[in-house]
């Protein structure tokens, strides 16, 4: 897979690359300082994986999502990683596909990278013609803390508020 990082911090970006190169068939094509660049470096290379930092001299990592245009045949799924976990639920409002928080933890970069590779797999059987049986929309489900879980809607029973606990039961 085809993986650019734009980060304005040369060892985070370092540190990423070699945390990446552990992978079977990843290959960083590119990386970039600033948003301008990063944009520049996807339309120029076409990452099908992008790791962006949310903040970044020029612009932020939101506002980069919001300007990239990616034609159709080109689709390019964005890692937001950074050391704030504030900007969570913002990158999925802006449908980045996961978000990473500095310092990596090997296990959390492997989950993004199986979860990226499964979706990929289903991709191909799709455009194919082939459907995987298993295959359906997911929903994410985020509570007032920092907590948030991602399920298929298929599995979603209902919803009940327990006003004892104050939270929302599923």
């Amino acid at each position: 897979m085809k993986i650019a990082i734009i980060d304005d911090d040369p060892i985070a970006i370092k540190a990423l690359e070699r945390a990446l190169l552990e992978y079977q068939n990843t290959y960083i094509i590119g990386t970039a300082g600033t948003g301008n660049e990063g944009l520049k470096l996807v339309k120029e290379k076409k990452p099908e994986l992008l790791f962006l930092d949310i903040e970044l001299p020029d612009m932020s990592g939101l506002e980069f999502i919001e300007q990239i245009n990616l034609p159709d045949d080109n689709p390019c799924d964005v890692v937001i990683y950074s050391t704030y976990d504030k900007y969570m639920l913002p990158a999925f409002r802006k449908e980045a596909f996961d978000f990473l928080i500095k310092p990596i933890e090997k296990i959390e970069l492997k989950n993004i990278i199986d979860r990226y590779t499964t979706k990929r797999t289903k991709t191909e059987l799709s455009n194919r013609g082939e459907e995987e049986s298993s295959h359906a929309k997911k929903f994410l489900l985020y509570t007032n803390t920092s907590d948030f879980k991602i399920v298929k809607i298929n599995n979603i029973g209902f919803f009940q508020y327990n006003s004892e606990r104050r939270i929302w039961e599923v």
